[in-house]
């Protein structure tokens, strides 16, 4: 299966005002234990969306899988988690540390995952970026698993 992930747009400024790319690093490990993966319906794709528009959990949130058996809806949260800049030229950021995502003895189909920052409401769960499957991925029963690169969840490398 061809995973294609996707950076929500939103993120850029936030990560410019916290200075990546100016030799300084976008801190989210103090908000690792809010950072979640929610799985994401047959009707989701990077197309079926705006994506310029996305900066919120709300904005996504109706692409969400039903609460299903071994789903809970809003996802797992993904554990410590942190962003590195790397390279003295200070060109690729990368989102990485967490550990596999698993909902076990699960019965459901997804069409990707939303990773995004919990707050107090879904008007300020900033969505950071989604995992486009290609396809829709069944599970009957057994476990549903998100193994991450361990060379980081996601990378973005300038020119």
């Amino acid at each position: 299966m061809a995973v294609t992930a996707y950076w929500y747009p939103a993120i850029f400024p936030v990560m410019a005002q916290a200075g990546v790319g100016s030799g300084a690093t976008y801190n989210w490990v103090a908000d690792s234990a809010s950072m979640r993966c929610a799985l994401m319906g047959t009707n989701f794709t990077g197309s079926s969306q705006s994506l310029s528009v996305a900066d919120y959990w709300n904005d996504v949130s109706a692409y969400e899988i039903a609460t299903f058996t071994g789903y809970t809806a809003g996802g797992k949260t993904i554990g410590t988690t942190a962003v590195a800049v790397g390279s003295t030229s200070n060109k690729t950021v990368k989102f990485s540390g967490g550990a596999s995502t698993v909902w076990t003895a699960a019965t459901l189909t997804a069409r990707g995952a939303v990773v995004y920052k919990a707050g107090s409401n879904v008007t300020n769960s900033n969505v950071k970026f989604f995992l486009d499957f290609g396809a829709d991925v069944p599970c009957g029963g057994g476990d549903f698993t998100i193994t991450w690169n361990t060379d980081g969840m996601a990378t973005v490398v300038t020119a």
